[in-house]
């Protein structure tokens, strides 16, 4: 691949990065990691490692980014999505290499909690031979560790996020490319906006210059 940004909007003329293709070296990263860790398993809640492992674009809420989604990575299955269900309802529609979507409350209320690791999780691991497995986890809060060590007795909870840190620190090809199109959208969008700044010029006049200068 060359190296500039191309544009944000997929074309037939040009080859561009090839996001599926980019989605099965991710997951393919991660599971060599997940081997290096000697984890039978990955369960991760950060934003940032279920995006990586999904491709899940979800609805933020401040302050509860460990507490919405998650996604389950065995070593033989492509990964499993745990959302809400307005979240499930999209996946569904847009997202076909998700192939098992389980929808969960938000993990924070601790009776909710109890009822997502006795109902949906246990059954979960169980069903994927996962009830005795070393299972790596990124972030979780105290109800979750300690639901998890009751339903789950014989799980084995261990550091998960540092094999995703691994996984994502090192770019592939397709990523650098993305990285440089967004880089360069934001670099357009601060300049024509700087540029717009001058006395008696109102604050809404240069919010609305970046996106008429994009698209002229």
């Amino acid at each position: 691949m060359d190296r500039f940004a191309r544009g944000q909007f997929g074309v037939a003329y040009e080859a561009r990065a090839d996001l599926g293709e980019l989605r099965q070296k991710r997951i393919a990263n991660a599971q060599r990691k997940r081997e290096e860790a000697q984890l039978d398993a990955l369960l991760v809640w950060k934003d940032e490692n279920v995006r990586y492992l999904t491709d899940l674009r979800p609805q933020l809420i401040a302050g509860k980014t460990t507490a919405l989604n998650g996604a389950l990575l065995t070593a033989n299955n492509p990964p499993i999505l745990f959302c809400s269900g307005g979240e499930r309802d999209r996946a569904e529609r847009t997202m076909p290499w998700i192939k098992e979507i389980h929808t969960i409350p938000i993990i924070e209320e601790r009776s909710l909690i109890e009822g997502f690791v006795r109902s949906i999780l246990s059954p979960v691991l169980n069903e994927h031979g996962l009830s005795r497995a070393r299972i790596g986890m990124d972030e979780a809060n105290t109800s979750l560790v300690q639901f998890m060590s009751k339903y789950l007795p014989n799980v084995r909870i261990e550091d998960g996020d540092t094999p995703l840190q691994h996984a994502r620190v090192i770019k592939f090809p397709e990523e650098i490319a993305l990285l440089e199109e967004a880089t360069a959208l934001a670099d357009a969008v601060t300049a024509s906006g700087t540029a717009a700044i001058a006395e008696g010029v109102r604050e809404c006049d240069v919010a609305g210059e970046p996106m008429r200068t994009l698209f002229r």
